[in-house]
């Protein structure tokens, strides 16, 4: 496995003038294209990488996770790209972060099932029950967020004290050119393993859903 920082290329004047463009145009689906161009995708070929998109000094940067050593065939980037082989224990406490897409498949009477988005899920379960109360979705972020996250880690091999997870921001963006929206959760906090072969798991296929979109990669730390 490798871990990679991507960051966009500035020195020669057509290598700007395209770094300009992406930083004004870098959604979710953009970033999506760019991190797939250095893996030399083709349209058989399938996703085996993860990867986030964070802005430093207005510049956006990828971290980018992948069972292959990324290439830029074009230019674009500079890349800073180590091996990445977690050496993890049972009761190893570590410092994470986490973009995820938190979903869920909620159950209907007669009917299939249909997958929700937690925050909007748990506003509009509020909003019947009282209408016109004043919701704060960044509030509701927190609650419902951090028990999702709690109910992943038993099937990822980790465990999370509630009081000690940070939600940072939640928001919803379109994406792709039908617009459709893709909703986002960043977490930040402390973790222990439970179970290392299921978090390693975890660490290189992703938590959650939206991979393809720039979540679901949780990055760790000791500390």
């Amino acid at each position: 496995m490798f871990m990679t920082r991507a960051r966009l290329r500035r020195g020669n004047s057509a290598t700007s003038s395209l770094a300009a463009v992406l930083s004004r145009n870098l959604d979710a689906y953009g970033g999506h294209q760019l991190v797939w161009s250095l893996f030399g995708a083709t349209p058989e070929q399938e996703r085996d990488f993860l990867y986030r998109l964070d802005w430093r000094n207005r510049t956006p940067e990828l971290v980018i996770v992948s069972r292959r050593e990324p290439v830029d065939a074009h230019g674009i980037f500079e890349l800073e790209c180590r091996t990445y082989e977690p050496n993890l224990e049972v009761g190893d406490e570590l410092v994470f972060s986490l973009r995820a897409n938190a979903t869920k498949d909620k159950i209907r009477s007669g009917k299939p099932s249909l997958r929700v988005d937690i925050v909007m899920d748990r506003v509009r379960e509020l909003r019947q029950a009282n209408p016109g109360a004043d919701v704060n979705r960044v509030e509701i972020a927190k609650e419902a967020g951090r028990i999702w996250l709690s109910e992943k880690g038993k099937r990822c091999g980790f465990v999370v004290q509630p009081d000690h997870v940070v939600v940072d921001s939640y928001r919803a963006e379109p994406i792709g050119r039908n617009k459709s929206t893709l909703a986002q959760i960043d977490f930040r906090g402390r973790l222990s393993v439970t179970d290392p072969a299921a978090f390693n798991q975890a660490l290189v296929s992703g938590i959650g859903r939206a991979k393809a979109f720039g979540c679901g990669l949780m990055l760790v730390r000791r500390g």
